[in-house]
């Protein structure tokens, strides 16, 4: 069965994507964003493939890997890289895509095979995949109670590495039970902007376009929703400011930091500008924050997200906080280090994480957090607060950071986040610091902790 021309395309895309993303240090989000924009006559519903194709291979990939070793008497390290994420994505649409008839997915994975390797490898794909249609839904995972990690890695597609620490620190149950929220495909998270809107406000004029509308009761401006039916700048109310995308836990953040109308703080890591434009949010757009980034592409992005919001308050500028600082010591009120950090709190919606990072990567990103934390801790006034913040619940990005940098700085001590404790959905550890786990609180992975200088 020879595929629609559009949806060849698709495929094409989707494994250029998948080899870019083996090739280098590159994240998910920006090899997506210019694969798409090389391939302007997609339709929506080719895009939606392309996303479908590597969002899911991506989530299901040590499992599909298992299936592949199955029926491969080539070993999988053996196989060219391009072929081997063309054998994925057939795999894929084999057995985890239900609308993609199996002649369209095998036929599909061969013809690009022919163009990318010699006609044996072709041939190879097509008797591997021909296997696995008739006998890939009969495998035999491995036994959970026999062998827990194996079954984790395998059921669930994380790397040995992460299961294995993470199964030492919360037992095997409960890893299974973060590993598989981590594969669930998040809900579209939003934040109203009080600054020019109300949540009923939103809420009315969007819920005809979006599935499954949820307010939540903690934070206080946050809604979820399925994928709407269309691009989430189409929505009503998006153009005019009045709210932005942001996970709950996300939000939790500017929340811990408590910045308050007519204060100065700092967004040391800001980024594309979610936690400025909540702080702003916050200040009731009264006081200044200066939004620091070490990339001045996104600060340029940041200053049109801040018009968008009809945010006035704050000012931008390119700083690296790894080295020594053009700003005055002690000029800060408040101050936010969400610091670059792995990500593995946030892999059901980055879930190239898992294949892209190593035991290493933690490691460095302690390294770096460590030293930005103290850096942006010489700006907080006496008496004025930082707050540390990553997307990651990771003991050395976490914990370790806080412990070091306490250490090593005696005129700050750490005071419980202003947030409110839920049973047990509780969000604060006995220290007062912020923690949320996807399969605990459904919300992304998340770790802040707040401390104050001494007058």
């Amino acid at each position: 069965m020879k595929p629609p021309a559009g949806k060849d395309k698709s495929r094409i895309t989707a494994a250029r994507i998948l080899d870019r993303l083996e090739s280098g240090d590159q994240v998910l989000d920006a090899v997506l964003d210019r694969a798409l924009e090389e391939e302007p006559g997609l339709t929506r519903k080719d895009r939606a493939l392309v996303m479908a194709l590597v969002y899911g291979v991506l989530r299901n990939r040590g499992r599909i890997d298992w299936i592949i070793s199955s029926f491969s008497k080539t070993k999988l390290n053996k196989i060219q890289p391009e072929i081997l994420n063309i054998l994925r994505m057939g795999v894929f649409q084999l057995l985890f895509l239900d609308r993609v008839p199996p002649a369209l997915a095998v036929d599909s994975s061969v013809e690009m095979a022919k163009k990318a390797a010699p006609v044996f490898v072709s041939k190879f794909v097509n008797g591997l995949l021909r296997n696995v249609e008739r006998k890939g839904r009969g495998l035999q995972l491995p036994d959970f109670a026999k062998d827990p990690l194996k079954a984790v890695c395998v059921a669930e597609s994380y790397p040995e590495w992460m299961v294995k620490r993470w199964i030492k620190r919360f037992g095997a149950e409960e890893t299974l039970e973060l590993c598989k929220a981590g594969n669930k495909i998040a809900p579209l998270t939003i934040r109203v902007n009080s600054l020019v809107a109300n949540r009923d406000e939103v809420a009315e004029a969007i819920r005809d376009q979006v599935k499954s509308l949820e307010m939540h009761d903690w934070p206080p401006m946050a809604m979820s929703f399925a994928a709407p039916q269309v691009p989430i700048f189409e929505l009503p109310g998006f153009t005019a400011g009045k709210f932005s995308v942001q996970d709950a836990a996300s939000q939790m953040t500017a929340l811990c930091l408590g910045p308050q109308p007519g204060e100065v703080v700092l967004d040391a890591c800001a980024g594309l500008g979610s936690k400025t434009s909540h702080m702003a949010q916050l200040m009731d757009n009264k006081g200044e924050i200066l939004a620091a980034d070490l990339e001045p592409g996104k600060l340029k992005r940041l200053e049109e997200e801040m018009a968008r919001l009809k945010v006035s308050i704050v000012k931008t500028r390119a700083l690296d906080f790894s080295r020594e600082l053009p700003l005055e010591p002690q000029s800060f009120d408040k101050v936010l280090v969400d610091a670059p950090c792995t990500g593995l709190g946030v892999i059901r919606r980055n879930p190239d994480s898992k294949w892209s990072k190593t035991l290493n990567s933690i490691h460095k990103h302690a390294k770096l957090q460590r030293m930005i934390l103290s850096r942006a801790s010489e700006l907080v006034r006496p008496g004025g607060l930082i707050l540390y913040s990553v997307c990651s619940m990771e003991p050395e990005e976490t914990d370790g950071v806080i412990k070091a940098f306490l250490k090593n700085n005696e005129d700050f001590t750490l005071e419980p986040s202003p947030l409110p404790k839920e049973g047990d959905q509780t969000m604060l550890d006995e220290q007062g610091c912020m923690r949320t786990f996807p399969h605990r609180q459904g919300m992304d992975g998340f770790f802040a902790a707040r401390m104050r200088r001494r007058a």
